[in-house]
């Protein structure tokens, strides 16, 4: 079975790559070197098999590489690779955990404390005529 075909059902190198470089550019704006991709699979591939794992994902459309930037790979649709790396890690046997906590919802004014309206003696406007 050829490792790069993620229609047998089992996930691509390609689809590791393309994790990789979805992490990257969303945390930090920058696409990582072929070494530090390759480094980043596992197991690592060497720096020329990284190079063509980039060459099939550009083939495939899933990112467009920038011809004359020396690390310009840019992501065609953060949403749809997002989506890619969910179907390749279920097929892994990994699944996707449900939201733990839900969003604080803001208080109405009914739902605040009633508390009295408390008025200190303010000594500079006294109405005691002495």
């Amino acid at each position: 079975m050829n490792a790069d075909n993620s229609e047998n059902g089992r996930s691509s190198r390609r689809d590791e790559v393309l994790a990789v470089l979805v992490d990257r550019i969303t945390r930090t704006g920058s696409c990582p070197s072929y070494e530090e991709i390759g480094r980043a699979l596992v197991p690592n591939v060497g720096k020329s098999r990284a190079q063509q794992l980039v060459a099939q994902l550009i083939r495939r459309g899933d990112i467009v590489r920038d011809p004359g930037s020396r690390r310009g790979i840019q992501l065609r649709d953060v949403s749809r690779c997002r989506e890619i790396i969910t179907r390749a890690l279920q097929d892994r046997g990994w699944s996707q955990a449900e939201d733990v906590f839900e969003p604080a919802r803001p208080y109405t004014f009914e739902q605040l404390p009633y508390l009295p309206l408390i008025v200190k003696d303010d000594p500079f406007n006294s109405r005691d005529p002495s």
